[in-house]
Formats: C-alpha cells, structure tokens, sequence
C-alpha cells in the first residue's frame, strides 16, 4: 500500500495504468501480511529466521521466471531480516519428473539454496515463513523492488542469491563454448524475441525481427562483436531473423523448436523431454545470453532475469517496451 501511495504521490499514473494490477497486488500485500503475523502470532512480522520462497504452477513457469521469484523474494526476505530458503519440492513445477514432489528439491539439483541453508534444515527448526506463492504476491515485491532499489544492487543480488551449483556450472560452460569453432573468448551480441504463448496468453506485444536485427546490427559493430546470438522458440521468426543476418555469424541453441499453434511453449517443450532435458536446455540458453556484452529484444522473462544474471552489466542493452500486450 505504501508503494502505490508513493507512486500516486508521484504522479506515476503512466505507470499504474500499464499495471492495471496494482491496486488488487497491494490488496493482496495486506492480506499476506496478515496471514504471516497469524501464522506466527508469538513473534512480530519479519522476525522469523527463514523465508521458504514458493511459486504456484498455474501457468507453467519456466526458468526464467523462477529465476526471477527466487531473486526478488530473496531481496525481500534480506530486507525483512530473513533468510531465504526456495521449496521446489513440495509445490508442482513443471521441472519434476514423476515421482519428483514431496521428495526432490528442484531447485537443489540446478542452484545453490540462497541463503546456503538447507530447506530440510528450515523446516526441521520450526522457525519459518512461508511465502505466498501467487502472482500478485511475487509482482507486488518485484514492483516494490524496482520502486526503491537501483539495477546495480538488484544486480549484486542475483549474483549472491542465483547461483548455480558447480555441476550445473560446469556443464552450461562446456555448452556454451561448444558454440564456437575455436577456444578463444567472443562477443556476442544477444537477441530475444517470444512468439508462441505471448500471443496467446497477452504477455507484452513484442518487437519484429527487423528491429531487433537493425539494432543488433549497430551493436555488433560499435562494441566490436563477433557473432549474433539468437534465443527465441518460435520457428517462424527464427527463420525470419535468420534471413536478416549472415548465417556466418549466426549463433542459437535449440531456436525455433515450435510452431505457434496455441498453448504453453513450456508445457509443450516438457512433453516431449525429460525434466531434466528441458531444464538443461532453458538453463543452456539463459546462460548463453548471460555470457554476451549485447541484449536487444523484447520484455520477456528472458530479458527481465538476464539483464541482472549477466556475467557483467551489458555494454549495450536495448529492451524494446510497449504499451500494448497481444
């Protein structure tokens, strides 16, 4: 309620207005209030020592998306005086391979834990929080997040609460530099553009391929790259970026795997692989976009998670925004 008082305050109506939202998240940042200080009446709100971070599956959240829960709630538990702890155990993702809930920590077979305390060893002191897994909560605290803090400190964060496991590590490297002919260091100019499910399910209107190739176009020579780097699921624009820029210096990993016919990329890619297949290749190309100097292209959950889990802050970073949602 605070926020939206300050944006109010500050005459942020452009603002509130493309988040017709607002007014029910606030609503909801009351009611979760509430529910944590009935939840734990014998100590004030904020004063419990862990803060289980959850996510509800309505709409088949990706990596990206995860990405980004773990890293804002991690900021709110920190600024609460919590330690955050994620739960991708016993909630559905669509990462778990049957038999998976109630037994196996997803987000432990990818990352490290963020606040490096076990979720076994939460639980097991009774001194926790649950957070609230819903939408509204999560857009609330991002939205809180961006309204007080600078990218560079939501940068510094990700890097301490997003972390891969060594494993995870050391496999995402040995892709990434399977992209190259040789083992000398590149740089890459970034390119998202969604297709598919943004579309149908009214996620911000994207730009064309011929934007966001004209503006990779620039960046590749004025920050001297090497190649392009192309992420994007949807087969036709794939083809279409492809026609667009020299296939010499064209670099993508698993682009273009779906037709745009209806329904959720994520469910449709997990249907045809294993958990671990589909976690591994979203996983894959995440870090590919974190290791370029360059990222143009659309508001997506790629673009919003990379341009804080980037290796270092972009040397250009161009993010088309639109009023307008499909």
């Amino acid at each position: 309620m605070a926020l939206y008082k300050r944006l109010k305050a500050q005459g942020a109506r452009g603002l509130l207005d493309r988040h017709p939202r607002v007014k029910g998240v606030m609503k909801r940042a009351l009611i979760e209030r509430n529910h944590l200080r009935q939840t734990h009446r014998s100590q004030p709100f904020g004063k419990r020592k862990y803060y289980i971070i959850r996510y509800d599956n309505e709409f088949s959240p990706g990596w990206a998306v995860w990405q980004q829960v773990v890293l804002y709630q991690s900021i709110y538990a920190e600024r609460h005086g919590m330690i955050p702890v994620v739960d991708m155990k016993n909630y559905p993702n669509m990462y778990q391979e049957d038999g998976d809930l109630g037994s196996v920590n997803t987000w432990d077979t990818y990352f490290e834990q963020p606040g490096g305390v076990s979720l076994e060893e939460a639980y097991a002191s009774g001194d926790y929080v649950i957070s609230d897994g819903t939408m509204d909560w999560f857009s609330y605290v991002r939205i809180d997040v961006h309204g007080v803090l600078t990218p560079e400190y939501v940068w510094s964060r990700c890097h301490r609460y997003v972390r891969l496991n060594d494993e995870t590590g050391r496999l995402l490297e040995k892709g990434y530099r399977s992209l190259f002919p040789d083992d000398e260091e590149h740089r890459l100019v970034g390119m998202v553009i969604r297709g598919t499910d943004y579309k149908t399910f009214h996620h911000p209107r994207q730009p064309s391929p011929a934007e966001v190739a004209e503006s990779a176009r620039f960046a590749f020579v004025a920050y001297d790259c090497d190649y392009y780097y192309v992420a994007t699921e949807d087969r036709g624009i794939f083809r279409e970026v492809c026609g667009l820029l020299p296939s010499q210096k064209l670099l993508s990993y698993k682009a273009g795997t779906v037709e745009d016919d209806g329904g959720l990329v994520g469910e449709k890619i997990r249907s045809r692989e294993s958990a671990r297949r589909a976690s591994l290749d979203y996983l894959q190309i995440l870090y590919n976009l974190s290791r370029c100097v360059a990222l143009i292209g659309g508001r997506s959950g790629a673009t919003d998670i990379s341009r804080f889990a980037c290796e270092r802050p972009y040397e250009f970073l161009n993010i088309f925004q639109y009023e307008e949602r499909y």
